[in-house]
């Protein structure tokens, strides 16, 4: 058993891709709104909302705890409708030494890849967070029509 690591998961949506990608690059702050169940808060810590270098506060529910991570948007790339996350802090840090989640939207697909490093071989690889992405993401797709403004897009 490898200490790096590489999953991916592909979710099928009802909603358009690009209107998918609007509601992560812009509408990050209202998913708390949307998947309630699995996210507590989401809060802007420094930046702007939907910018590269921008850090977010996440308060989330996984497996039963309650966790609490700090990611950096990483990378934006409109054209392929992709967006990085880097965890920077936060609970997950004790786990693993790097968790890098990117997802990229085409075709009526949402396809959530996770990279991450292990801290030690005990670490049980992240599927309950790859499953937690996706859960999020069949919640967003479901609840999208929520969020003022990017509704009107659908």
């Amino acid at each position: 058993m490898g200490l790096r690591g590489k999953e991916s998961k592909q979710i099928e949506i009802k909603c358009d891709d690009n209107l998918f990608f609007e509601v992560l690059r812009y509408g990050l702050s209202h998913v708390s709104k949307l998947s309630p169940e699995t996210i507590q808060g989401c809060d802007l810590v420094e930046g702007q909302w939907g910018a590269v270098g921008c850090v977010i506060c996440w308060n989330f529910n996984c497996d039963g705890k309650e966790n609490v991570a700090k990611e950096m948007i990483s990378v934006i790339d409109e054209k392929n409708r992709l967006m990085e996350f880097k965890v920077i802090e936060g609970d997950m840090m004790k786990a693993y030494k790097s968790f890098v989640s990117t997802f990229q939207s085409a075709n009526n697909t949402v396809t959530w890849t996770i990279e991450y490093e292990k801290t030690n071989e005990n670490v049980p690889n992240p599927t309950s967070l790859l499953e937690l992405l996706a859960k999020i993401t069949r919640d967003i797709d479901i609840n999208h029509q929520a969020i003022p403004g990017l509704a009107a897009n659908n």
